[in-house]
């Protein structure tokens, strides 16, 4: 959705309430800080610089709620998708993913070798060389009995 109050200019006689509380500094260098539902005129240099964290003053609450909603809580799918692409490939890159039971050796307790951590109860595969160089940091994990 649109947000219909992005592109709004306010004129200098407009009275304008902040959507929510927000810091920011002006061109000045001069840091400000502005609270939810503060009153300013549309000539002031903040509602100048920052138009789409402002309102009329005689919005109702519905249209107050659709430009807070607008303007603060939507995210652009675009920008969740890349964050959480990012968040998976990390994943991955940190920990490979399990191997089956039928093929896997448990770490009995955590310790670090040849430069990466194992953490007690992890799962490596049986033909990892680090099982092979350190059998006795290892056991093979609890397996359901077939039914």
């Amino acid at each position: 959705m649109k947000n219909p109050f992005a592109t709004r200019k306010f004129k200098d006689t407009d009275v304008v309430l902040a959507l929510e509380s927000f810091t920011g500094a002006l061109d000045n260098g001069r840091e400000i800080r502005v609270t939810k539902d503060s009153r300013l005129r549309g000539s002031s240099e903040i509602v100048k610089k920052w138009p789409e964290f402002f309102a009329p003053e005689g919005a109702d609450s519905d249209e107050l709620q659709q430009q807070r909603e607008a303007v603060f809580y939507r995210p652009s799918n675009e920008e969740a998708e890349r964050a959480d692409r990012s968040r998976r490939e990390e994943e991955a890159r940190r920990s490979p993913p399990q191997p089956p039971l039928a093929e896997a050796a448990q770490v009995i307790q955590a310790f670090a070798a040849d430069g990466r951590s194992y953490g007690t109860g992890e799962l490596v595969r049986l033909d990892d060389p680090i099982v092979k160089k350190y059998p006795e940091r290892f056991q093979l994990p609890a397996r359901p009995l077939p039914r």
